[in-house]
């Protein structure tokens, strides 16, 4: 995906149908294209972490519709064989949703988590870099201080030595 090209696709199977809008409502600001679904899967529609039944799918479609002009429908053909094509095209567009302050609440933070391991994984060497690099300055840090101990026992011993020649 080029810097330019914002899309965000909310089609992530594992979590509950009640977190999609949350979810495009959470991340679609400046999303040039969303990809809303998922319409296909093993469990019967609409049980939470399967397939989304019509109430869900258009719920996700109207928020989507809200943050970019370029929607995508993943799995395509659960929606034929849900029968949700004829129904696209009567959808009202305008239909008003509600989007659970909990499930908002809960999916920014699950955005936070997403976009912190993305940042993480994809500045990884600049980490390890830095991490390295701390650690060798801590190594050489603690062998300059063990230096100057030594120079500084050697100094008292000789001063300790000339001392006591003196007696």
């Amino acid at each position: 995906m080029s810097t330019e090209t914002k899309n965000i696709s909310c089609s992530i199977r594992m979590l509950p149908a009640r977190f999609g809008a949350a979810m495009i409502w959470s991340l679609g600001r400046g999303a040039q294209g969303i990809a809303v679904g998922s319409t296909d899967g093993e469990t019967p529609p609409g049980g939470g972490s399967g397939p989304l039944d019509w109430d869900e799918f258009s719920r996700d479609l109207i928020v989507a519709s809200l943050y970019s002009r370029q929607l995508g429908v993943y799995d395509l053909e659960g929606c034929v064989r849900q029968g949700f094509l004829p129904r696209l095209k009567t959808m009202d567009w305008k239909k008003s949703v509600v989007i659970p302050a909990e499930s908002v609440r809960r999916a920014e933070h699950l955005g936070l988590i997403i976009r912190t391991v993305l940042w993480t994984s994809s500045h990884i060497r600049y980490l390890i870099g830095a991490t390295l690099a701390l650690c060798a300055w801590f190594v050489w840090r603690r062998r300059v201080r063990k230096e100057k101990r030594i120079i500084a026992r050697s100094a008292l011993r000789t001063s300790s030595e000339c001392i006591s020649n003196l007696h």
